[in-house]
Order: structure tokens, then sequence, then C-alpha cells
């Protein structure tokens, strides 16, 4: 029996707000997970999920990007605008800039009578109140959800549901986590997303000196409760391979201190890593890697996880002080992570 395809939704914002790209992309992983076909311009740039950078068209005298912006908008079910106020000032002011082209196809697509005004949906972090000057002059109006709010992922989720065709996937999903949780757990068992707890950190033994640096950084996380575990842990007389496969199994994150020594020792790429990525897929663990060092971890399954500092910027090249903002930016989202 065929199955209906996910509906394409994708989001339009501009990288000049501060931190919005993390959460850019967190929207687009959650829209995933829920059964969408989300797109958005970090999956091309990072090739993840399968998809690559635009190339030119033969023909096309237009960037190619430019040309992707098109052809995402117009091929998308559904389009979410982040609203901002850096969105409004590059729409208005920025002729040319990719937040400008954005808006700029929505109004063709719109204008082409092939749509419907309700394929928009503007979107924010911040009460309509505030945030209704930065929605675009076409979308007045129109109902906006706040992100920032308990219930605003929800309430955009439904709206998908009902408009385009997730439904029968949200539907799935719940059903299968109402069954998981009717069933009573047996001893031994590990994985659930709602039992996992703390932090395990893998990391080559050559690296050492960036787990001490990590874990300095870590300090208030752990004085506050936080479990951080990491192969110093193990006791005189413990099997090392046994506890660690028990911190896996209960760990909510697993940090990556990721460096040519990470994929280079036998250990992690024979045990650690395996187990992992298993987990992130099946078990609710979450991948939070961290490039230390240049190293070919674009040929890696870790590529496909969001990195937690800029892959192009790693923090063996960073000076000392733009290097302990970086930790500190660091620690930042691995609490923000903790806290969801």
């Amino acid at each position: 029996m065929a199955t209906a395809p996910k509906p394409r939704v994708y989001i339009s914002y501009t990288w000049q707000t501060p931190g919005l790209k993390d959460r850019a992309f967190e929207l687009a992983e959650r829209l995933r997970k829920a059964g969408a076909d989300s797109r958005i311009d970090l999956y091309f740039t990072k090739s993840l999920h399968g998809f690559l950078p635009p190339d030119a068209r033969e023909g096309d005298d237009r960037p190619p990007w430019m040309i992707w912006q098109e052809d995402e908008i117009r091929g998308a079910n559904a389009v979410i605008l982040i609203c901002t106020p850096e969105y409004a000032e590059r729409v208005e002011s920025h002729p040319q800039s990719g937040a400008w082209w954005d808006v700029e196809f929505m109004r063709q697509d719109l204008n082409s009578g092939r749509v419907q005004r309700r394929k928009f949906i503007p979107v924010g972090y911040g009460p309509y109140g505030i945030t209704e000057r930065y929605i675009p002059a076409f979308l007045q109006g129109a109902h906006y959800y706040d992100l920032g709010s308990p219930d605003g992922f929800e309430d955009l989720l439904r709206r998908l549901q009902t408009e385009f065709g997730l439904v029968a996937t949200a539907e799935r999903q719940a059903s299968s986590q109402r069954a998981a949780t009717s069933t009573t757990s047996q001893p031994g068992d590990t994985g659930s997303s709602d039992t996992r707890a703390g932090i395990f950190v893998s990391y080559s033994h050559k690296n050492k000196k960036w787990l001490e640096r990590l874990l300095e950084h870590l300090a208030v996380l752990r004085s506050s409760g936080v479990k951080i575990w990491t192969d110093q842990d193990i006791e005189p007389g413990e099997s090392w391979q046994g506890k660690i496969e028990e911190a896996l199994d209960h760990a909510r994150i697993a940090v990556l201190l990721v460096t040519p020594a990470f994929f280079a020792s036998t250990y992690i790429a024979n045990n650690e890593l395996p187990n992992l990525l298993s987990a992130a897929e099946s078990k609710g663990l979450t991948v939070f890697w961290i490039p230390v060092s240049d190293s070919q971890y674009a040929g890696t399954e870790i590529a496909k996880f969001q990195a937690a500092h800029p892959p192009t910027e790693p923090l063996d090249r960073l000076k000392p002080g733009e290097r302990n903002t970086a930790l500190v930016r660091i620690a930042d989202k691995l609490k923000s992570r903790l806290s969801r």
C-alpha cells in the first residue's frame, strides 16, 4: 500500500538575527520528526538529510541559491516565516538579500493564483502585539504562532496537521507513544527518553586537555546535580567496557569531542560511536558534537547531526579569549538541551 507523501515545509528566516540559526534548525528538525519534509538552507549548506548545495542551472544566469529559493518556495505545501526585527529590516531595506528574495518569491507565488494565502504562516518568538510589525505586509492579519510560548509549536503543528496532511503521521506517533507508555517496564529496560538523564562525554585520550577544558565550563551544571560521565569515573576493578555501555544506556546527551584522534581511536570507532549513533536513532539519545580540530567529519555519520559550534571554526584555531567564549556558549546550549 503506497504511503501519502510527506507535506513539504520551507522555513524562511535571516541569519542576521543572533542565535536564530540554531532555533530555525531546531524547528526544522522537530517538524521533520513530526512527519514533515521540512526544508531549510542549513540542510543544503551542510549536506544533511541527503540534501546537497544547489548547482547552477543551464540557461538560467541567476545564482544557484536564488534558483533554489524560488524552487523551494513554489514547491512547498507550506512556508513558515520566522518574523524578527532583522528579518523585517532585510525585507524592507535590503533588496537582493536572502530574506528579500524569499518574500518576493512568496508574493509571486501568491499572485500567480495557484495558491492561497494560508500557505504562508508567520511565526516568531514573542507575543503578536510585539511581533506584528515584523510580519511582511502581504501577511498582515494572518494567524500568527508564538514559538516562544509553551503551546506555540503544538498549535503550529495542529495547523499543519489539519491543513497540509500531517494528521495520519501525527496520529501514528501519538499511538506509538501511548503504546510505549502503557507497557510495563521490565528490569534492565533502558533507552526511554523520559528516563535518560545526564551527559556522556566521548573523547580520545590524546585530547584529554580538551576534556578538562570542557569540564571546567560544565562545573556549574555538575554542581547543580547534572551527572556528567567520562571514563575517568570508572573505579579500579570495575568492568571498563561494561561501565561505558551502562553510562551510554542512561545518558540523555552524548557529547563528542571531535578531532582526527577521535576518529582514529579503535575503541571509539568500533564501540562507542556505533552504540551512541544507534541510541540516537531509536532510544532518545541526543548527539551533541563539538569540533575541536579540523577533521574528516563530513564523511562520517555525525555529519547529519548539528554541531554545537561552527565546524569551520574549530576550537583549536581560536584565540584563548575566543575559545573561552565559545565554550561558554557550548555550555549554555547543553544546559538548554537538558531543560527541554
